[in-house]
């Protein structure tokens, strides 16, 4: 994917995958899908312990 056109940066990708990713590894929550869209671009993020 092409983050300059899509409407996401890394930096936005890697806050979206920090939170959530602490809360799985600390045993918090099992796991997780977060889909986030915008413009015409989805992105999902998926993790599990």
């Amino acid at each position: 994917m092409d983050h300059r056109t899509s409407g996401f940066t890394e930096a936005g990708l890697r806050r979206l995958r920090d939170l959530p990713a602490r809360h799985v590894e600390s045993r918090k929550i099992p796991g997780l899908v977060a889909p986030v869209s915008r413009r015409v671009r989805t992105h999902v993020e998926a993790m599990r312990r």
